[in-house]
C-alpha cells in the first residue's frame, strides 16, 4: 500500500511542477482588415503579397474612398497603442472617425489625433474601428502602416507583443 501512495504522490508532484501555474496567458495581438469602396456599388480586393506582413488592395482612382474596417484584437491581453502611418501624406488623406467616437476608446490625454498615435482606455481587449482613405494623387507605392501593441509579457515563451502589418494602395487616374 506505501508503495502505491509514493508513485501516486510522485506522479502528482511531477504533473504539478511540469505545469505552469503563474495563470498568464500571453498572446500576439491580432489585426484583421475588410475593405470595401465607400459607396459600396464596387468591391475591393485585399490580397496578400509575397513580402511577409504586406497586403495589396485593387488599384482605385484618384478621389476614390476606400473603408479599411479593423478588427483589433488583444485576445486575453489589453491592447496599449495603434499607431497608423501612412507613406506619403501628399498622395494620399486618411479620415478618423468623429472625435467623441474616438474619446470611448481611446485616452485623451495619450493619444495625438493628428498624428494617428492612439492610446487605449485601460481594460480594452477587442475594439472595431473602421478609417477612410481617400487617394489623393497617382501613385503605385502609397502604403499604410498599422501596428497594434498589447500589454502581453513573453518571458519563458516565444510571441510578440505587437503586430505590424503594411497595406499598399496603389492609386491611377481614372479615364
Amino acid at each position: 500500500m506505501k508503495a502505491k501512495l509514493f508513485f501516486l504522490f510522485a506522479f502528482i508532484c511531477t504533473i504539478f511542477s511540469s505545469c505552469d501555474l503563474t495563470g498568464s496567458s500571453n498572446y500576439t495581438p491580432e489585426i484583421s482588415l475588410w475593405a470595401s469602396h465607400i459607396h459600396r456599388t464596387d468591391t475591393i480586393g485585399l490580397f496578400l503579397t509575397d513580402e511577409g506582413g504586406v497586403l495589396r488592395t485593387d488599384t482605385i482612382n484618384v478621389g476614390d474612398t476606400i473603408v479599411l474596417r479593423m478588427a483589433l484584437n488583444g485576445l486575453s491581453n489589453n491592447l496599449t497603442e495603434l499607431y497608423i502611418t501612412p507613406s506619403d501624406t501628399s498622395a494620399s488623406k486618411i479620415l478618423l472617425p468623429v472625435t467623441a467616437s474616438l474619446d470611448t476608446i481611446f485616452s485623451k490625454s495619450g493619444s495625438n489625433y493628428s498624428t494617428r498615435h492612439f492610446v487605449f482606455l485601460p481594460k480594452q481587449n477587442f475594439v472595431y474601428f473602421p478609417i477612410r482613405y481617400i487617394a489623393a494623387k497617382p501613385t503605385l507605392n502609397a502604403y499604410i502602416q498599422l501596428t497594434l501593441a498589447s500589454d502581453a509579457e513573453f518571458k519563458s515563451s516565444s510571441g510578440n507583443n505587437s503586430v505590424s502589418i503594411k497595406i499598399k494602395i496603389p492609386a491611377g487616374i481614372a479615364k
